[in-house]
């Protein structure tokens, strides 16, 4: 009688237990804005705040370039973070760490939400083994938008072997400033023809599986005097017509869905902390809905060069409010923790900006398939 008694309890027990409905945000028939806003609600402060931040790979690798998986896990932890970028490895090894990553962030966090693997593209894959194209300006010379499509089609296959998910690429700045150090990172000096190669490149991505970011938006390539990270003086006509002109069309015209900040000064005002570039031109006025992603350290560039801001709190406050959602490389925004427990900042900006990334993650699919064709123990 004892063991009937048991096994009815047992049996009850798991219907019940099976029974019970799956979080709306793991659910894929629902639509993504209903995802969102359920993982959104489930989320503390803390888990909020890592989804706005990047590792990078000097916490998590040894000297000699392999993962310290302890490292990892400890910097993780339960939270999940949002992204990991800078593993410029050998493409074996990348396959095998970007699992490892992903499946901690699956299967170990509370929430279990994917990390975005991002790698750097610009004309291949930076890791070791993978195909080397050419330059962007020696791409431009051809004037042949669907070789810029074939180009990064074929990237994206060896990204996908790889388990990377996302992309820094491509630069659609327009040069006219032939001093600057960096010139063969774009397709020249003419916004039509940077447009149409930058919309076929990124359709190339889009079309191979792979989430590709338009970089460095705004006036990046005509510093002044040609120096790197110098403020660009430009009229608004010029800004629009000509500067500006090749993000407006792609926003427009793809479905790109992730900017990167340029991390100088537009008219001496940081682009990193202007709302007019990031929220009342990009997404009011373009209809842009995807998130965006700091130039490298540009948020603490904030008080360290530009001096806007005196210390990481008014950094992180100037760069979230002006719509930069996720930080890179430099190491600000853990102070909105503090800041909103302290009711010194509204946690408003905050869920705008992990809405924004949750959303990007929902949209490429990564809760159903997070780990790309990484699929190695």
């Amino acid at each position: 009688m004892k063991n009937y008694i048991f096994t009815a309890v047992l049996l009850f027990l798991t219907i019940s237990l099976s029974a019970q409905p799956i979080p709306k945000y793991k659910d894929a028939s629902q639509p993504i804005e209903v995802r969102v806003q359920d993982l959104l609600s489930r989320m503390t402060i803390e888990e909020k705040v890592a989804q706005l931040r990047h590792i990078h790979e000097g916490s998590i690798l040894n000297d000699d370039h392999t993962l310290n998986l302890e490292k990892m896990k400890n910097i993780i932890g339960t939270l999940g973070w949002g992204a990991v970028e800078g593993l410029t490895l050998e493409g074996i090894e990348m396959a095998r760490y970007t699992y490892q990553i992903q499946k901690h962030c699956i299967e170990n966090t509370r929430l279990g939400i994917p990390i975005f693997t991002i790698s750097e593209s610009l004309h291949g894959a930076v890791q070791g083994g993978a195909t080397i194209f050419p330059q962007a300006v020696a791409l431009g010379s051809t004037f042949n938008p669907d070789l810029a499509y074939q180009m990064t089609k074929a990237i994206s296959g060896e990204l996908n072997a790889m388990g990377v998910n996302h992309v820094l690429s491509p630069t659609i700045d327009v040069i006219r400033e032939l001093r600057w150090g960096r010139v063969e990172e774009s397709f020249g000096e003419d916004p039509f023809l940077v447009s149409q190669m930058g919309v076929h490149e990124i359709n190339g991505y889009i079309d191979g599986g792979i989430s590709p970011m338009l970089k460095v938006f705004g006036p990046h390539g005509v510093p002044t005097s040609g120096l790197n990270l110098a403020s660009t003086e430009a009229n608004e006509r010029d800004l629009r017509e000509v500067f500006l002109k090749p993000y407006e069309v792609a926003v427009k015209q793809t479905g790109v869905n992730s900017v990167m900040t340029a991390y100088n000064s537009t008219n001496r005002i940081p682009n990193t902390a202007s709302k007019w570039l990031l929220t009342d031109l990009l997404r009011t006025e373009w209809g842009f809905k995807g998130y965006v992603y700091s130039d490298w350290g540009a948020v603490a560039m904030l008080k360290d060069f530009q001096h806007t801001a005196k210390d990481d709190s008014e950094a992180a406050i100037q760069a979230l409010t002006a719509g930069v959602d996720l930080e890179a490389s430099s190491n600000c925004y853990w102070a909105l923790e503090q800041l909103i427990e302290q009711g010194r900042f509204d946690e408003k900006y905050v869920d705008l900006a992990v809405g924004r990334i949750l959303r990007v993650k929902f949209e490429l699919g990564l809760f159903e398939n997070p780990y790309q064709g990484a699929d190695m123990p």
